[in-house]
């Protein structure tokens, strides 16, 4: 039953109960013009009645009464108990949707009372009703009991007026649920919304694409130009560089006067023995400029170059396979790098100028590598993963 039900049922059965002692005054030859708001007060004079004593009425009728009054309070005492439960768990749902709130905006109670009486009990005034304890009252004479039928109709408002402010309090827990709620999937869209846009435009893998200009259809490119130290002499770095085209420079004196170079790299690989593809160029690789490309994925985060390897392991994506390379052994030494399949050049030069070399990497069974796995004299190849 609801809130609005359990007031319209009270009204009605106080309505029913007023009509059916009026009629039995009738009955009984009285007048039923008297005030109907004096029908409960059984020779008790109010303020608002005449001041001539009521009707009497006989100790069963008046008993008869109050059991029916007990009736109507048992049904009352239930719906508010019921309205209470039903606030009880409005109050827990709304902490939980603000304690969702607090925690979305950091990253992103029951009010019942405690007591051991029966709350069904409330309002019996120690008449005894099925659901309570069953001991009889004590005998009351007329005017007590005319004076309890006077405290019950009291309870009785009361009763009324806290079924009222429940259902208010009731429809304002609603509204501040529905609110809270919608603050919650907003929070969520927002989250959602949040960590897609930084997984679009931050993080993500970085690698060198050795011999080409521009980097696999799924990532940013930046067209930069290999280099490294002198190949003969002993000093310098012993790792390769892809430099930018457009350098940026800060103080300088004109002149070489550091001590320390950087060049420009060659492919050093002629076409008698040379493994790679003739896709993006179809000439001769050697003594020709060598580019090379920054790229960028985004979404993933680790990258590892596999030598000897032309696929990816499980998991991983291959962003570009070729063939391992490094400095000539009676060369300053240097790291090994993975050359793509198809090199480009820079530009159709043909000449040595001998900067940094690339070389390609042969298998030597003749100290400790497992061979037959390894074919002595085959040059290996590499591939680039990311994930």
């Amino acid at each position: 039953m609801t809130s609005v039900q359990a007031d319209g049922t009270m009204a009605w059965s106080v309505l029913h109960m007023c009509l059916l002692l009026t009629f039995t005054y009738w009955s009984d030859g009285q007048s039923t013009s008297a005030d109907p708001r004096c029908v409960y007060t059984f020779n008790v004079p109010t303020s608002d009645c005449a001041q001539t004593p009521g009707p009497s009425v006989d100790d069963q009728l008046l008993k008869g009464y109050v059991i029916a009054l007990q009736e109507q309070f048992k049904q009352v005492v239930t719906d508010v108990r019921d309205l209470r439960e039903r606030n009880d768990k409005l109050e827990r749902d709304n902490k939980k949707l603000m304690s969702d709130v607090e925690n979305f905006r950091k990253d992103t109670h029951s009010d019942g009372q405690s007591t051991s009486a029966d709350p069904r009990c409330v309002y019996t005034f120690n008449v005894p009703t099925s659901d309570c304890a069953q001991t009889p009252g004590p005998s009351v004479d007329d005017q007590l009991l005319k004076g309890y039928v006077i405290a019950l109709q009291e309870q009785f408002k009361q009763v009324v007026t806290d079924v009222r402010d429940l259902r208010e309090r009731n429809d304002k827990l609603e509204r501040d649920n529905k609110k809270l709620m919608s603050d919650v999937e907003n929070l969520k869209k927002d989250t959602h919304s949040g960590n897609a846009d930084h997984q679009s435009t931050s993080g993500g893998a970085v690698y060198i694409r050795w011999g080409r200009k521009t980097c696999p259809g799924n990532g940013t490119d930046l067209l930069y130009w290999a280099g490294g130290a002198l190949y003969n002499v002993q000093g310098g770095g012993t790792n390769y560089q892809c430099l930018p085209r457009d350098p940026q420079w800060g103080q300088h004196t004109e002149g070489l006067t550091s001590g320390a170079y950087i060049h420009g790299a060659e492919y050093e690989m002629p076409r008698a023995n040379s493994p790679f593809l003739k896709t993006n160029f179809d000439g001769d690789l050697i003594n020709n400029d060598m580019p090379c490309a920054v790229c960028h994925v985004t979404g993933r985060h680790a990258k590892l170059m596999i030598p000897a390897r032309k696929q990816c392991p499980g998991g991983w994506t291959r962003e570009y396979r070729g063939y391992l390379t490094t400095s000539a052994n009676v060369h300053r030494r240097t790291t090994f790098e993975c050359m793509d399949e198809a090199p480009e050049v820079i530009e159709v030069m043909g000449r040595s100028t001998d900067g940094t070399l690339f070389y390609t990497v042969e298998a030597d069974c003749s100290r400790s590598l497992p061979c037959p796995n390894y074919v002595n004299g085959w040059a290996l190849t590499c591939v680039v993963c990311t994930k």
